[in-house]
């Protein structure tokens, strides 16, 4: 699976990275599901803790609070940011759906301040393989490891759309990437360590504006 920023093209990937048993998710909470028809709490939780520094955390939230949208679009509702349902990325073999929205926050002593709006696209092949987990709720599926693996070691393309809603720089958005990346990376290859690289380029020297 690979992240997008919004000042990037979407690309396709089918080769999950290696992971350590276990692994802790970094990506924020407040995940809806348009696509999974649970009954009214569309919520799953991937906590995340992003560069914890002094009077500074990222806090993983839950909300009753399902997207909303059109047939062509589903807005998150904290950031207002509105995903396609479907998309069509280069070398995928299908247009993706949309699985859900998510939103990360960083706190700053108590103030929350919103970052960015993600939309998580997969192969609509990979959306059968979820119907057990219909009409359970946020608080049922939260730690739900199986669930977690159905669509994330699944081999079907996937693809994270990353909108920010706030101006960052990339050294500071790609410094987050890392702390998520880098530990579930087993044993690196030089191909995972190239990649890495040619990744972590598209964000040095340069700003990132909503």
């Amino acid at each position: 699976m690979v992240g997008l920023g919004s000042i990037s093209t979407p690309m396709c990937t089918t080769s999950p990275l290696p992971s350590k048993p276990n692994p802790r998710n970094n990506f924020p909470g407040k995940l809806s599901h348009p696509l999974l028809g649970f009954h009214k709490v569309h919520s799953l939780s991937l906590s995340t803790h992003f560069s914890p520094q002094k009077n500074k955390l990222t806090q993983t939230h839950f909300t009753l609070k399902a997207s909303s949208g059109t047939a062509d679009y589903t807005e998150e509702p904290a950031t207002k940011v509105k995903f396609r349902t479907s998309l069509s990325v280069p070398d995928c073999s299908t247009s993706l759906s949309l699985l859900g929205t998510g939103y990360r926050e960083k706190v700053f002593a108590i103030i929350g301040v919103k970052v960015y709006a993600a939309g998580l696209y997969v192969n609509p092949s990979i959306l059968s393989k979820l119907d057990a987990w219909k009409g359970r709720s946020a608080a049922q599926i939260q730690d739900d490891m199986p669930l977690f693996k159905s669509f994330f070691e699944d081999p079907m393309e996937k693809s994270l759309q990353i909108v920010l809603v706030r101006d960052v720089d990339g050294k500071t958005f790609w410094d987050a990437l890392d702390e998520a990346i880098s530990p579930r990376i087993k044993a690196p290859t030089p191909v995972d360590e190239s990649a890495l690289s040619t990744f972590r380029g598209i964000f040095q020297g340069r700003p990132l504006n909503k």
